[in-house]
């Protein structure tokens, strides 16, 4: 995972946890997962940024998440974001531990131009998540592939919390109208609503970095 990409991704809040196994056994979604794993991960992430927040005031976003003890650097745009569909550039790197700096990106244009943004300052915690993730592929009928994850958990800041109760469809490959499809499907069966923030966002907000949106 080491080349940019372009992250195309609805989020929708789920309102009661219950409704996963409901999502996960509707007809719509047993037929376009043909029979794909259902993966089940808890993810730790947490979120850097210097001490006078210089990834911030450049509307980056710099992550190290541990799932099932694999760690992975994150490097996120801010990009843009309505009715819960969030388009923006995502940059990853495999980590033999959970050390933040910006030296696995340094081959990377985005390595380069953040190093002269932050100069020798070091990355600091300022919020982490912790949440379990349950995914699975989707495959639709042009052959495009979708992520379907159900997210459970809490962001934590400063000794406060918030809980994450969310769905996530990320286009993997393929037509992003399949997505925003099959998401106005899900909204219509269960009554979902757009989420409009970024775990990111949310944390953010919780440390009271940012107003929220």
């Amino acid at each position: 995972m080491n080349m940019e990409f372009q992250e195309i991704e609805l989020k929708l809040k789920l309102h009661d946890p219950q409704l996963m196994e409901s999502i996960l056994k509707d007809s719509l979604i047993l037929k376009l997962s043909q029979d794909s794993m259902t993966l089940v991960k808890e993810n730790v992430t947490t979120y850097y940024d210097t001490s006078d927040y210089r990834l911030l005031h450049n509307q980056v976003c710099y992550r190290i998440r541990n799932s099932a003890g694999e760690y992975t650097a994150t490097i996120k745009g801010f990009g843009s974001s309505q009715g819960g569909l969030s388009i923006r550039k995502e940059w990853n790197r495999k980590l033999s531990d959970n050390n933040a700096t910006l030296d696995s990106f340094m081959d990377l244009d985005i390595g380069q131009v953040l190093k002269s943004r932050i100069g020798d300052s070091d990355l600091l915690p300022i919020f982490t998540t912790r949440f379990k993730r349950t995914s699975l592929d989707l495959i639709c009928e042009d052959g495009s592939i979708i992520e379907l994850a159900l997210d459970f958990g809490e962001i934590e800041a400063e000794g406060k919390k918030d809980p994450i109760s969310e769905l996530e469809l990320e286009l993997k490959s393929g037509q992003m109208e399949n997505v925003l499809k099959l998401g106005d499907v899900l909204r219509e069966r269960y009554l979902l609503i757009p989420e409009e923030q970024s775990k990111y966002q949310r944390g953010l907000i919780l440390t009271g970095l940012i107003k929220s949106i």
